[in-house]
């Protein structure tokens, strides 16, 4: 079985740079796994993961927030990972064909100021 990786990217708003996002990956087993991407200047992120099976996955991005702001999770969000196709040649060699990219953008907002 051969699974390509996939990407998970977003953004924090308003842009706060070098801040920790935590991803919640839900796997079709019901398991969870997290990771973590640092915001880059412009407040965006991005984290390549390589799957460990196919099915039906979740995603949830969380910023705990800082001093100022308030922390905020994204909305849950799906996306299925399927195996990628192999192609007989006419010399009898199995290939890989086609591209499978799974991308998905979550935008975290922070709706409001920490007070005190």
């Amino acid at each position: 079985m051969i699974l390509l990786p996939f990407t998970v990217s977003g953004a924090i708003i308003p842009i706060l740079p070098d801040k920790t996002v935590i991803l919640t990956y839900k796997k079709p087993d019901g398991s969870t796994y997290n990771r973590t991407a640092t915001t880059l200047s412009d407040g965006n992120y991005s984290d390549s993961y390589k799957p460990d099976s196919i099915g039906s996955w979740t995603v949830i991005a969380l910023w705990d927030g800082d001093l100022i702001h308030n922390g905020a999770s994204s909305s849950q969000n799906s996306f299925t990972v399927k195996e990628k196709p192999f192609t007989e040649t006419p010399l009898g060699i199995a290939t890989i064909s086609g591209v499978m990219i799974v991308a998905v953008i979550i935008t975290i907002a922070i709706l409001k100021k920490r007070t005190g």
